[in-house]
């Protein structure tokens, strides 16, 4: 099977440690507003001290996108998001290239290099979103029409909150947890609308127990997995469907999230814990969106007012790590008196005792 890929660490790992396979063609690092736009930019002098800065700037104005596609026999070209919920893109004026998040936080310094006339489009603003909408309709549109009997895999991956080495603390993995809880929704939403637009799209989830280690690729991340996630990917994974087998999900890495993530308010109260972590990480959580992630969580959820039906659902996924078991069970928990109550139900449950219990044991 002939493999492309494009995004960040989810496809190359998927592609080499899951498919086994060496890609044709790779675009790792890449923005879809930089991926789709075809124009390549007059770089400008570096200075003689920002080499790194020159050298990333050189690797993110490689384009030929769409010839390399058309160029291979592809079968399959798997994708991921996290570079568009994570960089931010230069816009030169005549062209737009992705700008390396590590760098971010030097863009005062780094700026005045790139001229008057260029600007940082960042994730969260407006302009960003409606650029990016654009250009994501652009790429389906072309596998629709160019690569017709090519197969699109979409992943949707979860942060992980389970951290099994010694390079660093589990605060400091706690934190990566929380600011990719932060941004995982914005994927997830995108892949499902890619998904949407795409003839031969399928969107990949995977459910089992997911772990995070010294001895992965990019280094211990809350979305960089252990070897052994990945290998036990390949093990369940069938090339015919492009789908896991049903019975390789024996755990669920959702039910890890509810030690941190069981409501709206866990969030902000770990937020206001870990402040000057969001304030320090500038350059991978834009402060501004954060700001306006925080205002909404703390001041836009009202636990007194009565749950719907998507309030109960959601309670279900994100407290007890699945999905209710029927329309009269969401209409049931829809019922309480407000969110509040919802949450204390399901917290109070012996099935979220039990798994509480159980996680707890295993630490």
């Amino acid at each position: 099977m002939n493999i492309g890929y494009i995004g960040s660490c989810y496809s190359e790992n998927f592609a080499e440690k899951v498919a086994k396979a060496k890609p044709l063609f790779k675009f790792f690092r890449v923005n879809t507003i930089s991926l789709m736009d075809d124009r390549k930019v007059a770089l400008p002098e570096f200075d003689i001290a920002d080499q790194t800065l020159a050298s990333h700037m050189k690797f993110e104005n490689r384009k030929g996108f769409k010839d390399v596609c058309c160029r291979d026999d592809i079968d399959l070209i798997v994708i991921d998001f996290i570079r568009d919920v994570r960089c931010p893109v230069i816009d030169f004026g005549d062209g737009y290239l992705s700008f390396p998040y590590e760098m971010v936080g030097k863009w005062e310094k780094y700026k005045d290099q790139f001229g008057e006339n260029t600007r940082l489009l960042r994730f969260g603003s407006k302009e960003y979103a409606e650029i990016l909408m654009q250009n994501i309709d652009k790429m389906c549109a072309f596998f629709n029409e160019k690569l017709e009997k090519t197969n699109i895999l979409l992943l949707d991956f979860m942060p992980t909150t389970v951290f099994e080495g010694k390079t660093i603390s589990q605060d400091t993995f706690r934190n990566d947890y929380i600011t990719w809880s932060l941004r995982y929704p914005a994927m997830k939403w995108l892949t499902n609308y890619a998904a949407s637009q795409l003839k031969r799209g399928k969107v990949l989830r995977y459910d089992d127990f997911i772990t995070s280690d010294d001895n992965a690729k990019y280094g211990p991340s809350s979305v960089h997995y252990s070897d052994s996630v990945w290998e036990r990917m390949h093990r369940n994974f069938d090339f015919k469907t492009l789908a896991f087998v049903a019975d390789s999900a024996s755990s669920s890495i959702k039910d890890e999230t509810l030690k941190n993530l069981c409501s709206s308010k866990d969030i902000s109260d770990l937020s206001h814990a870990y402040s000057r972590h969001f304030a320090d990480d500038g350059a991978d959580v834009v402060p501004n969106l954060a700001e306006a992630m925080m205002k909404k969580i703390i001041y836009g959820v009202d636990f007194n007012r009565r749950p719907n039906l998507v309030d109960a659902f959601d309670a279900f996924y994100w407290i007890l790590g699945r999905t209710p078991e029927s329309t009269d069970t969401v209409v049931s928990h829809s019922t309480e008196t407000s969110l509040a109550k919802l949450r204390e139900r399901l917290l109070r449950s012996p099935e979220f005792s039990e798994k509480f219990y159980k996680l707890e044991n295993k630490n």
